[in-house]
């Protein structure tokens, strides 16, 4: 049996800021568009933050994340 995809599906999280995304998404998208072929995720990393900071965006990378996984 097929799932019906559903616009407003309460389910999906909610986007916070979809300019943000929406910008975001065009830096990969471009990004993808330029390499074309396949490269190790550095090179698209280093090549997203270029996008990224053209586009007038801070960015920062490497950030430490703390999680307690044991709860």
């Amino acid at each position: 049996m097929e799932k019906k995809v559903i616009a407003n599906d309460t389910n999906r999280p909610k986007i916070i800021d979809p300019d943000l995304s929406y910008e975001i998404m065009g830096a990969i998208f471009e990004v993808h568009k330029q390499l074309e072929v396949e490269f190790l995720g550095s090179i698209y990393e280093k090549a997203l933050i270029e996008e990224l900071s053209i586009r007038g965006m801070k960015v920062e990378t490497k950030k430490v994340i703390y999680c307690n996984l044991q709860e």
